[in-house]
């Protein structure tokens, strides 16, 4: 992925289906130097000990390439969930260093760079044209404002000088095509070291994009196929910028072309990793200063120590010091470059610390979870919190109050305790104006989220027998003894709380009153017959049919709102009162289980109206999909009458997309192209041949079909798409309208004749007339017409090369000429003038038009006509009426036809008397 303008100049061109070659990666590469698996939660972020979010626009308006996004530090752009990294574009209006922009995005650089090595990422890449997600890697040298290795003093050389290796693109309109490259000072943004592969399951599956560097050739990999190898024969600046360390890269991109309809997509990657050779890691020592924090460390010891396998864990071999007293201990030891784990302890291996696994600075082994660190150079590490990856939040004072209303306070009194606070009485909670709200302080760390509970006059420091009941409610930890979590703080804090419920605005239930539920449930998946539904609980004694639900639209969803003063309820649906009742498994999320029995659960905060359920489920009914109508289509086009150009055959516009949407390929050299997309078989749309376009929009290269009955005049003449219920095959020839798969045969020259009639042309035709057009360069004169029979019919048959013409009828030169009308049939306007138009597919005689006209003249027969047959010609727009006298005197109408060249008019059998022929146009009567 280009850092400069220049790609704006890079051939999409190439990007039809490749071969993989079947070579697999070497095994020379067997020490995993530096990795991230994304296995680990710190607030959804990525690890900053190994990436930097490049934000900085390089230029102070926008980044290279065209691009239209804002690279964000947010995690709605960059996160890690599930052990993966998410790298999301969004659509959303953001505004950066004065820019404001439609699009944001992310940004990574690696904080590890190398020499030499294999780089493999998982990655699944989102769809979508516009779209251009990219794993890549530049020379850590290059001088790129904002970029990571700048920031840090190594920003010496310009790109492309500094070298630029593309390991995975996947951008433009060309859909599950992915590609790499190599840019360097002899060949970059158009740049011609470069190879891509068809890869139909690139976005609705994981693949792993490897690259392998050493001091001859860089190769590319898909799934441990080679596709691509760079070995230029002559290594030097010019061609071979990749001796010295480069960083990985990780972003998503968002191009001009993207669609209207995005609003967000997503590239996954589930690991990134950098192998060495063993023989090539260097065993030079590094300068590292550990740095732990221990302000927040409640117990009490005498020396902080750093243990690792640097050390054999020997206990006491590297104590910290603090001489400045300020609770930071710190040491600088000796380290060889490599791979460590390493932990914290206390007075040798008193204490030391427990880490879960899954920490951004951790790493698991079996049964030990220890820190981790890639030793690469001289490092300083900051300070970091016992027992944590970050430094140590600050300390806040919490209040804690807490609502005893609903119950009897016993004589001990009320305390706050257990988990983060210690033990059954740590905090004791005061009543000083007798309000039923006992409050009590304590200084916490305010991101610790730690668990807490409150106490009921508990006898001693382990009486937990006192503490209050929130099994199964939401605010209960089930894996902490059902304690409270302590949620996040930035400053000094008050909690509200009700004694034994999940209320946190410091009221009870039933304090202000009944709270009215509404209660759902969507009864149109049960199969069973019933008339009624009912809702059963420990509210109402499990009565039975004391309340019973409606559903007064008929829609099968059964609704009731009751009122309620307890903080929580157990409940079940039942149908005719008991005779159908909700059945639940043990841990279904909204159930509660006492003894044999598991019903529904509802902690009852206030008044609201719960989500629809189905029965027997703990969420909404499950909806049935409609059915698809997507299938594939392929298109087949005969080149049998054209010289297809460098760059291929694209089927694409409309609904396609750009103009090398679909590629087509010849695999047997047939001139017969064909390629194959996924589309909707009832939306019909419109598309187009290109032959050889040099780019998505390169729409001079579609094909002509112009004036063709194929041809949509209303959506820039492309063809219309049928509709289709099943895999379809589409069959045609190159700027013909033929669905067969043949051509017509090409001789060059095509003898044309023309014909008009100029009996109803109200001037002179003594001096002849002629015809004109792009094919004589409306000479005036070139070509007379002749009516020999002098029956004013003039005709003329000349030999045409043009695969179209323009022209028009003239007399006497130019002395007059047709004024043809915009949007008649047989016209084509161009700027201001419109003329006749003539798709030529051979030799043809033209049928004889009326002067001005795309028809032939019309010609009335005698009036008034005894002759019992009346044959005439009208216009296809024309309509007949017949006028009759009635023997009574009245008249009457009727049409006779409408809609026909050439009709016979028969009056033998309508009897005597005065019979009118009329003719209507759209205009009225003629």
């Amino acid at each position: 992925m280009l850092v400069m303008t220049i790609k704006n100049a890079f051939l999409l061109s190439a990007l039809f289906s490749l071969p993989i070659m079947g070579f697999s990666q070497s095994a020379r590469y067997d020490s995993l130097v530096w990795s991230d698996e994304f296995n680990y939660n710190i607030g959804g972020g990525v690890d900053p000990n190994r990436w930097f979010h490049q934000t900085q626009l390089p230029n102070g308006s926008s980044w290279y390439n065209g691009e239209i996004q804002h690279y964000t530090n947010q995690d709605t752009n960059s996160n890690v969930k599930n052990g993966k990294l998410f790298l999301r574009a969004v659509k959303e209006n953001y505004t950066n260093q004065g820019v404001t922009k439609n699009y944001t995005s992310a940004r990574l650089n690696s904080k590890f760079a190398f020499k030499y090595g294999r780089v493999e990422v998982r990655a699944k890449i989102p769809t979508g044209a516009g779209t251009w997600p990219a794993i890549w890697m530049l020379g850590k040298n290059i001088t790129e404002p904002g970029a990571y290795w700048q920031t840090q003093g190594f920003g010496t050389t310009p790109w492309p000088d500094c070298g630029e290796i593309d390991i995975m693109e996947h951008w433009g309109s060309n859909v599950n095509h992915v590609s790499s490259a190599l840019h360097t000072p002899s060949s970059f943004g158009a740049t011609q070291n470069y190879h891509g592969v068809y890869l139909p399951t690139a976005t609705s599956s994981f693949h792993t994009y490897t690259m392998e560097w050493n001091e001859d050739s860089i190769s590319f990999f898909i799934d441990n196929n080679r596709h691509y190898t760079y070995s230029p024969s002559t290594k030097n600046a010019s061609t071979w910028p990749f001796d010295d360390e480069q960083f990985i890269l990780l972003n998503f991109a968002v191009l001009p072309s993207i669609s209207s309809a995005f609003t967000q997509a997503a590239m996954e990657i589930d690991y990134v990793r950098v192998y060495q050779e063993s023989s090539a890691t260097n065993p030079s020592n590094a300068q590292v200063t550990f740095a732990v924090d221990l302000n927040q460390y409640s117990n009490s010891f005498t020396t902080a120590y750093v243990n690792g396998d640097f050390n054999n864990w020997c206990g006491t071999c590297n104590p910290l010091s603090d001489s400045d007293n300020d609770g930071i201990w710190t040491t600088t030891l000796p380290i060889s470059q490599g791979a460590i784990e390493y932990k914290y302890s206390l007075d040798g291996w008193n204490t030391s610390e427990n880490f879960s696994p899954g920490g951004s600075c951790t790493n698991t082994s079996g049964s030990f979870t220890n820190r981790y660190l890639q030793v690469l150079s001289d490092t300083v590490l900051n300070p970091v919190c016992w027992e944590s990856c970050i430094e140590c939040p600050p300390l806040h004072t919490v209040t804690f109050a807490v609502n005893a209303t609903n119950i009897t306070v016993g004589p001990n009194g009320l305390y706050a305790g257990g988990g983060i606070l210690g033990n059954a009485r740590a905090v004791k909670l005061e009543d000083p104006d007798g309000d039923d709200i006992y409050t009590g302080s304590a200084v916490l760390n305010g991101h610790s989220q730690g668990k807490f509970i409150f106490l009921n006059s508990p006898a001693n420091d382990t009486d937990w027998g006192a503490k209050e009941d929130l099994t199964g409610k939401p605010c209960a930890d089930p894996n902490n003894w059902n304690d409270r979590t302590l949620p996040i703080f930035n400053s000094d804090t008050t909690l509200l709380f009700c004694y034994e419920t999940c209320v946190t605005d410091g009221t009870c239930p039933g304090q202000q009153g009944p709270d009215n539920i509404t209660f759902s449930v969507d009864m149109n998946a049960y199969t069973g017959s019933f008339n009624t539904v009912y809702i059963n609980g420990d509210f109402n004694g499990w009565c039975g049919s004391c309340n019973p639900l409606t559903d007064s639209d008929g829609d099968g969803i059964w609704t009731v709102t009751l009122p309620f003063t307890q903080g929580s309820i157990e409940y079940l649906f039942t149908l005719d009162g008991w005779t159908h009742q909700e059945s639940f498994s043990v841990g279904s999320p909204c159930t509660f289980t006492t003894g044999p029995y598991t019903n529904r659960y509802l902690a009852i905060n206030g008044s609201t109206v719960l989500p629809t359920v189905c029965w027997n489920s703990c969420s909404a009914c499950i909806a049935t999909p409609p059915p698809s109508n997507n299938y594939t289509v392929t298109f087949k086009v005969n080149t049998a009458n054209i010289t297809v150009g460098p760059n291929g055959m694209y089927a694409g516009g409309g609904i396609l997309g750009g103009a090398n949407a679909v590629p087509l390929n010849d695999t047997d050299n047939d001139g017969i192209w064909e390629g194959s997309v996924l589309l909707n078989g009832t939306s019909g749309g419109n598309f187009v041949f290109f032959n050889s376009p040099s780019n998505a929009t390169d729409w001079g290269t579609k094909e002509n079909l112009t004036g063709l009955p194929c041809a949509d005049p209303s959506n820039f003449d492309d063809r219309i798409i049928p509709t289709f219920s099943q895999d379809t095959t589409l069959l045609f020839c190159f700027e013909t309208c033929i669905t067969d798969g043949t051509c017509p045969s090409i001789t060059g020259t095509s003898n044309v004749s023309f014909s008009i009639n100029m009996n109803q042309y109200s001037g002179s035709t003594a001096n002849g007339v002629y015809i004109n057009g792009d094919f004589n360069s409306w000479c005036g004169n070139c070509n007379a017409m002749d009516d020999s029979d002098g029956d004013g019919i003039w005709t003329v048959t000349l030999p045409l090369t043009a695969d179209s013409i323009e022209y028009k009828f003239t007399v006497d030169g130019w002395n007059d000429q047709e004024n043809l009308i915009l949007g008649a049939s047989c016209t084509k306007t161009t700027g201001i003038y419109t003329n006749r138009f003539l798709a030529i597919n051979g030799d043809t005689s033209l049928a004889t038009v009326c002067w001005n006209s795309c028809n032939a003249c019309i010609t009335v027969p005698p009036n008034p006509q005894a002759d019992p047959q009346i044959d005439s010609l009208f216009r296809n727009s024309f309509s007949v009426f017949e006028l009759q006298r009635l023997p009574n005197g009245m008249y009457r109408d009727s049409r006779l036809f409408t809609g026909v060249d050439f009709h016979p008019i028969s009056i033998a059998n309508t009897g005597m008397g005065l019979i009118a022929l009329c003719i209507a146009d759209s205009m009225g009567w003629i």
